[in-house]
C-alpha cells in the first residue's frame, strides 16, 4: 500500500474507535434523548444547555487529565519500555 491509502486506512481505524467507544455511545445518547425532551417540552433550554455542557465538559476533562498522566509517566520513566512503546502509538493517531 502507498502512503495515501496506509493514512487513510488509519484515520478509517481511528473513525471506527471512536464511534465504538463507550464515552461517544453514552455522549451520544445524553444529548439525543435530552434534544428530544426539550422538543417535546419536558426540558427548559437552560436545562438542557447546562445538562449537555456539564457533560461534556466532564468527559473533555477527564480524557485530558488522562493524557496528562501519561505524559507524566513517560516523563518519569516509571513505567516499563512495552508500556512506553503502547502509549507512544496510542498518542501517535
Amino acid at each position: 500500500m502507498d502512503k495515501a491509502k496506509l493514512y487513510w486506512f488509519a484515520v478509517g481505524k481511528r473513525i471506527i474507535d471512536l464511534v465504538l467507544s463507550f464515552k461517544v455511545l453514552i455522549s451520544a445518547s445524553i444529548i439525543i434523548i435530552s434534544t428530544a425532551a426539550l422538543f417535546t417540552g419536558k426540558m427548559d433550554g437552560v436545562t438542557w444547555a447546562t445538562l449537555n455542557g456539564a457533560f461534556i465538559t466532564a468527559v473533555v476533562s477527564v480524557r485530558e487529565g488522562f493524557k496528562v498522566a501519561k505524559i507524566r509517566a513517560l516523563e518519569s520513566n516509571n513505567i516499563t519500555p512495552e508500556e512506553k512503546t503502547k502509549i507512544l502509538e496510542e498518542t501517535k493517531a
